[in-house]
């Protein structure tokens, strides 16, 4: 059996936008990426079903992506797995603080992908923006896709933050997961 704890994020799509499921596993101070599904245009059923067979799989803390299409499926979920699922509303702050613990987990290589064009295209998209009033924000360009790996992988790096495994974090990325993650479900957690 792998050892390390299991965190996920969920990033909610529906008609434009792709659902993806990011879990990580924690194992010391390194967050390798344990599987990675992505649902396109997926009844709301099957993708809270998905969020089932996670927690039953063993993931620990699961957040969820709460703002409009998401925030019935997480509020069900919440109820349903009490205190190991948690709805995050994004904000320019949740968003600015998630943002940031991708970026600093990149920067420590403390962190295994797949590799993947579709993921480096996802974690590249993102952008830090100032506002006009001088306020920052962490957004994607909305033609094509809309950065929901990045967001996925940053509400499971949130989740492992909050259950309090983020640690700094050292090592290179010694890779071992499936270049075809982005297309659907991989990894050994399922």
């Amino acid at each position: 059996m792998t050892s390390g704890i299991l965190y996920a994020g969920m990033d909610i799509g529906r008609k434009r936008d792709l659902t993806v499921l990011w879990v990580i596993r924690a194992i010391g101070r390194r967050y390798v990426t344990a599987g990675l599904s992505v649902l396109e245009r997926r009844p709301f059923s099957e993708q809270g079903e998905l969020i089932d067979r996670s927690i039953r799989a063993g993931v620990r803390r699961l957040c969820i992506d709460a703002t409009g299409v998401g925030l019935q499926l997480s509020e069900e979920a919440e109820q349903r797995w009490p205190g190991m699922v948690e709805g995050v509303t994004f904000t320019m702050a949740t968003k600015a603080r998630m943002a940031a613990l991708v970026k600093d987990a990149m920067e420590r290589n403390a962190l295994e992908i797949p590799d993947c064009p579709e993921i480096r295209k996802d974690l590249h998209r993102v952008r830090r923006q100032v506002t006009a009033a001088g306020n920052v924000r962490f957004a994607a360009p909305r033609a094509g896709d809309h950065a929901d790996r990045f967001w996925a992988l940053a509400l499971a790096l949130l989740a492992a933050q909050e259950a309090g495994s983020m640690a700094p974090a050292g090592g290179g990325y010694s890779g071992g997961v499936d270049k075809n993650a982005a297309r659907g479900h991989t990894g050994d957690w399922f």
